[in-house]
């Protein structure tokens, strides 16, 4: 009689922390924190239901990178231009002037060049995301800067 009470407390506490097994079959990243959440809070049944979700929810969140290599006619770049700051300079100098001193840049040229730099900032991206390996970054980057 005394192993049949036994068995039925053990078999209330393996379905009392039923959600912090799961967790740890299943690798969760929050364990503890499920444990906490079912030890002091399962007993009111809604913090085992909470509990026992949290168990069962997927831990990472996927990333969907879209690249987007097609270049339209239509399609306007706003150039930047990048020139030494100078600390006591009380005139800084704006965009329009900018661009007067420079006529040789073409804008067909700023946006080819606009062009391989988001090209390359997405390669990066993917190289960081390990969607590309790294000879695949260097291939895609050696032909994106030889065009």
């Amino acid at each position: 009689m005394a192993q049949f009470g036994i068995g039925v407390i053990v078999l209330f506490l393996l379905f009392y922390f039923l959600p912090t097994i799961i967790a740890m079959l299943s690798g969760k990243l929050n364990i503890l924190a499920i444990l906490a959440l079912n030890l002091f809070l399962g007993w009111t049944f809604v913090g085992w239901i909470i509990a026992l979700v949290w168990a069962l929810t997927n831990d990472t969140r996927t990333q969907t990178i879209v690249v987007n290599n097609l270049v339209s006619e239509e399609r306007t770049v706003n150039p930047i231009i990048v020139q030494p700051f100078q600390e006591n300079s009380q005139n800084l100098p704006n965009t329009e002037s900018l661009l007067k001193q420079q006529p040789e840049l073409e804008i067909s040229k700023l946006q080819s060049h606009q062009d391989k730099i988001t090209q390359l900032l997405q390669l990066k991206l993917l190289l960081d995301a390990e969607i590309l390996t790294k000879e695949e970054f260097d291939e895609q980057k050696t032909k994106i800067l030889s065009s």
